[in-house]
């Protein structure tokens, strides 16, 4: 088994730019504003999901991620800090960028590797955050 460390951060299903151009939420999760969607057609706001750089179909040109995923396919993911994990299904493709903001918290992740819908971002981390770091088992 290995991980890949790095930083998460929250998105809102099949949108382009940062969470608030979908969902009015910052302090909880969102409502599913928008209909099933993201490259895997599965993607629900408020349903736990994540966006994969690497997933079976499309190009892999997110960031060199060599690990590939399949669309529905479960990735665990962990907390740095906290040791907390959740396993998410593949929703969608991303993130487009490979980096972010340094993650205030204990690791300080810039490498951004992963973004979790807010459902699945709020049972690890308080989605006021933005970001957070963590292993991704691969």
């Amino acid at each position: 088994m290995a991980f890949i460390d790095g930083q998460a951060t929250w998105f809102c299903c099949g949108t382009e730019g940062y969470p608030m151009s979908c969902c009015p939420c910052i302090q909880a999760p969102c409502n599913d504003c928008n209909p099933p969607n993201g490259a895997c057609g599965t993607c629900h706001t408020d349903s736990w999901g994540c966006a994969w750089q690497n997933v079976t179909g499309y190009p892999p040109a997110y960031c060199s991620m060599s690990t590939q995923f399949a669309c529905g396919q479960g990735i665990w993911v962990f907390s740095h800090c906290s040791g907390v994990g959740i396993q998410v299904p593949v929703t969608d493709h991303g993130p487009g960028a490979c980096t972010g903001i340094v993650a205030q918290d204990c690791a300080a992740a810039t490498n951004r590797i992963i973004d979790l819908t807010p459902a699945a971002f709020a049972q690890l981390r308080d989605l006021s955050f933005g970001t957070f770091s963590v292993q991704v088992q691969i």
